[in-house]
């Protein structure tokens, strides 16, 4: 199931349709406001008594998604250069 609804936002998006969700889920399961978020949900409903906590998880999770975003994947740091002695000394006004 939860392969589906990330499907059906992933296709929805690229028809260039918002995508929402209505029910108890994001309220009743913790993780669930979670998931919907990082698949690219643009809205959910919430029950009154659940906005408040579900709103500060997803807050904090959206960091966590951008900090993912920004993040260079392993297989990149192992194309990156470490500078030469010489060249970090230079750069630290160190010569000799």
């Amino acid at each position: 199931v939860l392969a589906l609804i990330r499907k059906v936002i992933k296709d929805a998006k690229a028809a260039g349709r918002k995508v929402g969700i209505c029910g108890q889920a994001p309220s009743d399961h913790p993780g669930f406001a979670e998931l919907l978020a990082e698949a690219g949900i643009d809205s959910i409903s919430l029950n009154p008594d659940s906005v408040c906590g579900v709103r500060q998880r997803l807050a904090k999770y959206e960091v966590v998604l951008e900090e993912r975003k920004l993040a260079i994947p392993v297989k990149e740091l192992s194309t990156l250069s470490m500078p030469s002695d010489e060249t970090t000394a230079i750069e630290a006004g160190i010569t000799q």
